[in-house]
């Protein structure tokens, strides 16, 4: 079976929920339980990631090592308090190896006209790809830019994906943002595919390519953002007309969050939409507390009224998370 995408409304998120938790309840003995923490010992992580099938469309390997702050995680009184950011989770690693390796994750990369299912308007979706064309960096080709919400501390999204899009832009809280720029130094002969191009970061590349990557960082507060298009930040707009990706990995994990983030991201989609930009968004959540992945996907469906598709695929489901592919409603 190839992926599919699975558009959700009010009856169909228990379904699914239902379906998924189940699931997890079968494969107990082969999912992890628990809360998701790439190491609770380590304050310096190696993470590789390579091809696993040589049939795999991304043949490129990275390698990093990333600073992660145990003790920031569990202070009372860092980032106000706000800490979950100081650390690796594990969906972000499994989201850079789905979305490279798999043949599921490929038709994102390129683009697709993807089977979706309990949609009344349409059988299929056609999702932009989220990479580049090989010679992008010319006008008239397009452009392809990724902005991601609650980047946390390692940075590796933005260097490895780096390697295949124009631009990409790191946000999150202030606090977070200078060991953000520590690991993104410490890596950055990881993008190797193009050459760095930086108006915040403190951060040197060698690499000389004809092609090339805007890499920035912003503080970017949810309970604080401004969804007035006339307002979005320079930092977050594209060279030209661009199809945008918003990425957010394992932002999603306690009730109080919920609004301020659907408020933001539905901001952002509807900003990109009005400056005449194509913008969809990829979610990935660790499935704990089933209270507040129902809450989080009744408030989004319901209450921001945006179009959102669980991306059904094997391999996701062997695991503890769940992928969410979602726009704006027509």
């Amino acid at each position: 079976m190839g992926v599919k995408l699975k558009l959700l409304n009010e009856d169909t998120i228990y379904e699914h929920i239902f379906e998924r938790y189940s699931l997890l309840q079968k494969n107990s003995q082969s999912v992890n339980q628990d809360l998701g923490i790439e190491s609770r010992i380590n304050g310096y992580l190696e993470l590789s990631f390579e091809p696993t099938d040589k049939k795999s469309a991304c043949k490129d390997s990275f390698s990093f090592e990333v600073s992660q702050s145990l003790s920031s995680l569990n202070s009372s009184r860092d980032n106000n308090n706000s800490t979950t950011g100081y650390v690796v989770w594990s969906t972000t690693p499994f989201f850079l190896k789905w979305l490279l390796y798999s043949k599921s994750g490929e038709q994102f990369q390129k683009g697709a006209s993807i089977a979706c299912e309990d949609d009344p308007l349409k059988q299929f979706c056609d999702v932009e790809p989220i990479f580049s064309a090989c010679e992008s960096n010319h006008d008239d080709q397009p452009f392809r830019q990724i902005v991601e919400l609650g980047s946390g501390v390692a940075g590796i999204l933005g260097i490895a994906l780096g390697n295949y899009v124009d631009k990409y832009v790191y946000t999150d809280q202030k606090a977070l943002l200078a060991r953000l720029e520590h690991n993104v130094a410490h890596n950055i002969d990881e993008l190797r595919l193009r050459s760095l191009e930086t108006l915040t970061l403190h951060v040197e590349s060698c690499r000389r390519t004809p092609q090339k990557l805007q890499l920035d960082m912003l503080s970017l507060d949810w309970e604080n953002f401004d969804p007035n298009p006339a307002k979005l930040h320079s930092l977050l707009l594209p060279a030209r007309r661009a199809h945008v990706t918003i990425i957010s990995m394992d932002v999603v994990y306690n009730e109080y969050l919920i609004e301020p983030y659907l408020r933001t991201l539905k901001g952002l989609l509807h900003a990109y939409r009005s400056k005449k930009h194509t913008v969809s968004a990829l979610l990935g959540i660790q499935l704990r507390d089933q209270d507040v992945i129902e809450t989080f996907l009744e408030c989004a469906v319901r209450d921001f009224e945006l179009n959102v598709h669980v991306i059904v695929d094997k391999m996701i489901e062997a695991t503890r998370f769940d992928l969410f592919y979602v726009t704006l409603r027509d």
